[in-house]
């Protein structure tokens, strides 16, 4: 698989690094791309869980709950896209999150980035 990012909204051939996106590619299967361009294809096993087949290092699932999806990362973090596939947020395992905002009129595009903050800082 190629991941073209030559119309990227951060600029030709540019894209933010943590800034994954999820699509669909049919009623069965789904497209996930890291933010570093990695990629992989997961396969409906049921309503809320979707999972990749050739699995390359370790078992990897996609659950939906309450409209959202989540994928679970290998440290106990997990990231959360919205109903409309959009990547809304990355929590790692101590529970600070990540948060991507969208521009309120073009929805497709990322407005703003809240990154956690250390306590007493």
């Amino acid at each position: 698989m190629v991941v073209d990012n030559r119309s990227s909204a951060f600029g030709q051939g540019w894209w933010l690094e943590g800034f994954e996106r999820l699509q669909s590619v049919s009623s069965t299967k789904m497209l996930w791309i890291g933010g570093d361009g990695s990629s992989r294809v997961y396969e409906r096993q049921s309503d809320t869980v979707w999972t990749v087949q050739a699995q390359v290092t370790r078992p990897d699932t996609l659950r939906k709950s309450s409209g959202q999806w989540f994928r679970r990362l290998r440290n106990g973090g997990a990231v959360r896209f919205d109903a409309s596939l959009r990547h809304v947020a990355t929590k790692n395992r101590q529970g600070d999150s990540t948060t991507f905002y969208y521009n309120a009129t073009v929805t497709t595009q990322l407005d703003s980035i809240t990154l956690p903050v250390p306590s007493g800082s």
